[in-house]
């Protein structure tokens, strides 16, 4: 089975944690609606006005189970500030609408968290606050 998962941050091309992503086709850039946070790393919480840029990767079953390691869902199942696999819309730059995309998200913000008003963590790490 073949999933799509909405990357924004360390998973994103170019990024660090992004040549673990054999198997990935990134299928382009997009927006979820949500507010993006950086604590030490970004983390989006989904819902509201404000967008949240990031990139729509396809996988296998076996690559999403690698994603799911890297974002220690396992570890950290019980702490809602930490990353959960959630399901999003994502609208794409070319304006295809993609369903049921999967995203690794927290439930709720914790303590200390900062900001990203533009959502854009790629902005951020050039140093745009």
């Amino acid at each position: 089975m073949r999933h799509k998962v909405f990357a924004y941050g360390n998973l994103m091309e170019g990024m660090p944690l992004y040549s673990t992503s054999d198997g990935v086709t990134i299928l382009g850039t997009g927006t979820v609606h949500g507010t993006m946070y950086y604590a030490g790393f970004p983390r989006v919480l989904l819902g509201g006005t404000s967008l949240v840029h990031g990139e729509v990767h396809e996988m296998c079953d076996s690559t999403l189970r690698v994603f799911d390691h890297l974002e220690n869902l396992r570890a950290y199942a019980d702490d809602p500030t930490w990353y959960k696999r959630l399901t999003c819309v994502v609208t794409m730059t070319n304006g295809t609408v993609y369903e049921n995309v999967w995203i690794y998200a927290p439930l709720q913000a914790g303590k200390g968290w900062r900001v990203i008003p533009h959502g854009s963590f790629r902005r951020y790490m050039k140093g745009e606050a």
